[in-house]
């Protein structure tokens, strides 16, 4: 699958198996340097082995590129 298939699919109703996160997100980090930081996801980098997110952080507008085991829903 290429990317814009996959963000094709990301961005559907059902969303994909698997992903917990959709496109605007609040989303805290729950460990590693910018843990309890929290922040938007902006897109869907891969699925495998684990979906990875791109992820802005509110307070510095900092990009970072984590898993989904490393974030949880910030409500």
């Amino acid at each position: 699958m290429d990317h814009l298939e996959l963000e094709r699919l990301w961005a559907s109703v059902p969303g994909i198996d698997g992903v917990a996160f959709r496109f605007r997100d609040e989303v805290r980090v729950k460990y590693g340097e910018h843990a309890g930081e929290t922040g938007t996801v902006i897109a869907l980098l891969t699925l495998e082995p684990i979906p990875s997110y791109v992820v802005e952080l509110s307070l510095s507008g900092k990009s970072l590129t984590l898993p989904q085991s490393q974030l949880e829903p910030a409500s």
